[in-house]
């Protein structure tokens, strides 16, 4: 930042935020802040949560974890549209209390996919504050390709924050392209700024050498190569395609052992990892047969997620479409070479036979889209019979993601954004 533009206030909302996690979108908005407050700005963060509590989260940080119940008696609403409406009352609630107060002055509102955009329109209008909403994923038309069907109203939401946005950010060029045929919107009303995240837990894990070798003994032999997948057991991420080629690949490469972290959709926060395998045999008992060479961690933390990475061979993300790819980024950094679908981001983050293996998505006559599980097999046999590719893979990786993937960059790049939307009075051009 100049030493001639003076800091900028930026409100923030969001539905997740540490330790109230369920995917990248909190991890995301928890590294933007940090990177936003290293860079002098002020962040207010508001998030709803069942925990009212305020928190400093780090230089010039603070979070506001707000009641998420609209209802005076605390009745839960009575469907998933209800908590988006009341979700968005309490949103205008708590903020403007702190703007009229005089507690919070903001520059700019950010809001994060469609589930604030009300919110955050209805106080920009009010206080004349601009907008910048994060496209994180586009569900219309996305979410189709792999089978789902979505509401009306989501997809007016999401109409309704790309047209009424006074900026917006997205994670990939691949999902500005879809904005942009999606809701006829220019190039230039539509920023990417790539995900970023804090490196060092991986580049520099902190367990010894001696630790890692225990952890990957409880998992493999050591003539055994590990294959790692870590992503939700849905549609989306592949989990069908994934089972479909270890399937093949056990055949050809039976001394190959499989771990998987994560957990269904459907599944709730009590379920543990014997419960998510017994459900994954249930579901997917007519794709895979070899479950004594996989394991199911369960939802895993983001703290232990380094460990895992470290005593892997491979990673696989056999995505569907992935609008960014946090698990490829996280594999990359850690030095494991990536097998990944050539969709989305991806195809934007995994350089094809220098920092990985990129295999295609078809779309079949119905409109859905499949990964080619030949493709996908090939692939991880490569890298599992040559260790020299899968060690230069994993090192060119590292350096990639390290150059062009960090928190600062990311949290520079939004900033450039919001200077250019902000009001003339407080804005001035970077220099």
């Amino acid at each position: 930042m100049s030493s001639t533009e003076r800091p900028l206030n930026i409100l923030i909302f969001t539905t997740e935020y540490p330790p109230e996690l369920d995917g990248g979108l909190g991890t995301h908005v928890y590294e933007l802040a940090d990177g936003l407050g290293r860079l002098g700005c002020e962040v207010t963060v508001l998030m709803p949560s069942r925990f009212v509590r305020t928190l400093s989260a780090g230089p010039n940080v603070t979070v506001h974890f707000f009641n998420r119940v609209v209802d005076s008696t605390g009745a839960q609403p009575s469907s998933e549209m209800q908590w988006f409406v009341d979700l968005n009352k309490m949103c205008v609630l708590h903020a403007g209390e702190l703007i009229k107060s005089g507690k919070l002055r903001p520059d700019i509102i950010h809001c994060h996919d469609w589930l604030t955009f009300p919110a955050a329109q209805q106080l920009g209008k009010l206080f004349r504050i601009p907008v910048i909403g994060t496209v994180h994923l586009l569900k219309n038309p996305v979410v189709e390709w792999w089978g789902e069907t979505l509401p009306a109203e989501v997809a007016k939401q999401e109409r309704d924050l790309c047209r009424g946005a006074d900026g917006l950010i997205t994670v990939s060029r691949s999902m500005r392209e879809l904005i942009r045929e999606t809701h006829g919107l220019a190039d230039d009303r539509i920023h990417v700024v790539y995900n970023g995240m804090e490196m060092s837990p991986f580049t520099e894990p902190t367990h010894t050498p001696e630790e890692r070798d225990s952890l990957r003994r409880a998992y493999a032999s050591p003539e055994e190569k590990l294959i790692f997948f870590a992503g939700r057991l849905n549609g989306q991420k592949g989990i069908v395609a994934l089972l479909e080629s270890a399937s093949q690949v056990l055949e050809r490469w039976p001394n190959a052992r499989y771990l998987v972290a994560g957990s269904p959709d459907v599944s709730p926060a009590v379920w543990g990892a014997e419960r998510i395998a017994e459900e994954a045999r249930k579901i997917f008992s007519g794709v895979f047969d070899k479950w004594d060479r996989i394991q199911f961690l369960g939802k895993v933390s983001r703290e232990r997620l380094p460990a895992l990475y470290g005593i892997a061979d491979i990673a696989v993300v056999p995505s569907i479409y992935e609008p960014f790819g946090y698990a490829a980024i996280e594999a990359m950094a850690a030095g494991v070479p990536v097998v990944a679908t050539a969709v989305g981001g991806l195809a934007e983050i995994v350089q094809d036979r220098r920092t990985g293996l990129l295999v295609p998505v078809w779309t079949m006559t119905d409109g859905r889209r499949a990964v080619d599980v030949g493709k996908l097999t090939a692939a991880q046999l490569t890298l599992l019979s040559d260790d020299g590719l899968a060690r230069a893979m994993g090192q060119a990786g590292r350096q990639y993601v390290i150059d062009n993937f960090g928190c600062d960059k990311m949290a520079l790049e939004t900033l450039r954004v919001y200077r250019h939307h902000a009001r003339p009075a407080t804005a001035e051009s970077d220099k």
